[in-house]
């Protein structure tokens, strides 16, 4: 009787498969794709500034602790260090975070060697071999994504021309953009340094 059972419920399971391979000689029907929204953007964010969390009398970075907690050990985002001589310190600022606000001092208190645009442009390249992809065409062209972060830049130049809507759910209205969401975006769709540009 088992048998028979088993030899029955296998007899369905390959009935099964095998209508789901057969062809229609009709399309699936298709939904058509809506028209991309109206450009909507709720609010303008000002650019963050991380000067207040830095401390107002820069000290010289100290070498990098991979066992801290402290993510930004060496932080160094819209910070004046003009004043420092930085000549001896290129382990430590090799592990620096800074932005385009930090301010340098001249390139004689800087390390031989140590080239801030380089370091930029280097930072630019999402890895992966993905510049090779976009050589071969694939960018990401005709597809559209969705970010839930905290708030963003909208007028960034990495993404701003792409931005079709920008909502904000639980967001004072003075919020300053953050770090977090634009990096996501620029990283996803930028035009200098996204995956999907």
């Amino acid at each position: 009787m088992c048998q028979k059972i088993c030899f029955i419920f296998a007899l369905i399971l390959i009935l099964s498969i095998l209508s789901a391979c057969v062809g229609s000689s009709k399309p699936l029907p298709t939904a058509p794709l809506p028209d991309l929204p109206a450009l909507s953007i709720a609010r303008h964010p000002s650019p963050a500034d991380y000067s207040f969390y830095n401390n107002q009398n820069p000290t010289l970075p100290a070498k990098f602790d991979p066992d801290s907690s402290n993510f930004f050990q060496n932080d160094y985002r819209s910070t004046n260090l003009s004043a420092l001589d930085l000549t001896h310190s290129l382990d430590g600022l090799l592990t620096s975070d800074f932005d385009t606000k930090t301010v340098w001092p001249s390139t004689k208190k800087l390390p031989a060697g140590f080239d801030i645009q380089k370091i930029m442009e280097f930072g630019k390249d999402p890895g992966l071999g993905i510049r090779h992809l976009h050589a071969q065409g694939i960018t990401g062209s005709g597809v559209g994504i969705a970010i839930i972060d905290q708030p963003m830049l909208v007028d960034h130049q990495e993404y701003a021309t792409r931005l079709r809507l920008y909502e904000e759910i639980n967001v004072a209205p003075n919020e300053h953009s953050a770090m977090h969401g634009p990096a996501v975006a620029s990283i996803a769709v930028g035009k200098t340094v996204g995956v999907a540009p």
